[in-house]
């Protein structure tokens, strides 16, 4: 007897899989923070990115499941440490990140405007 599974079951599994077997098979486990902006955040600047999603989930950059190095400042790039794991955390909380959200500039524009 088969058992069909869930979307997320499914994405679970695919989340175990890629922690095992990407550094088993090779493949490029880092990538820059400009490259990942355009292959894993959807085009998304780095600017967007760290508003909505490193300042969101801090799980990201810290603990056992990390993916991206922690934000540091001016002088301390951020680079993205482990690129399966990271493709398939995204695709994990793919729903849960808000991708029209307004760029962080406009927010600020506009708060400064009602103020």
């Amino acid at each position: 007897m088969t058992q069909k599974l869930s979307k997320e079951d499914l994405i679970d599994l695919a989340y175990a899989i890629v922690k095992i077997e990407g550094p088993l098979k090779g493949i490029p486990q880092e990538m820059s923070y400009a490259e990942a902006t355009k292959k894993l955040f959807h085009g998304k600047p780095k600017r967007w990115v760290t508003r909505y999603i490193l300042a969101k989930y801090p799980e990201v950059w810290q603990g056992p499941d990390a993916w991206i190095t922690k934000p540091m400042g001016k002088g301390h790039p951020i680079k993205i440490t482990n690129a399966p794991l990271a493709s398939a955390w995204l695709l994990k909380h793919e729903e849960d990140i808000d991708w029209t959200a307004e760029y962080p500039e406009t927010v600020a524009k506009r708060f400064k405007q009602t103020a």
